[in-house]
């Protein structure tokens, strides 16, 4: 019966080292995993603060040329209004000037 205990402490000692290097190669793929997506992470977080940088300096040009935009539909509202004005008052001097033909004609009779 020596040889049957033997041969039993062999396999079970066989089978605990089996058990200590599957426990090992499942940490070890454990940590690579994690390693893998500790890298992934900090690449899609690069990725995300340049796309992030990138769209914030789109939204300032963007603003930018909106309030040139905007200064320039005031420009060219004043204009309008000063145009309008010069109307107006181009409108009073054909009035006065055609009065002012009929009072010379009836003057000139």
């Amino acid at each position: 019966m020596g040889e049957i205990e033997r041969w039993k402490a062999r396999y079970m000692a066989s089978e605990k080292s089996k058990a200590k290097e599957l426990d090992d190669l499942r940490l070890m793929m454990e940590s690579q995993r994690k390693s893998m997506l500790d890298r992934e992470m900090r690449e899609l977080t690069i990725r995300f603060q340049a796309e992030r940088g990138n769209l914030e300096n789109e939204i300032r040009k963007l603003r930018e040329s909106l309030e040139y935009k905007l200064r320039e539909i005031d420009e060219c509202r004043q204009r309008s209004q000063k145009l309008e004005l010069t109307i107006m008052e181009l409108q009073r001097n054909e009035v006065t000037i055609n009065e002012l033909e009929g009072k010379l004609a009836l003057v000139s009779q």
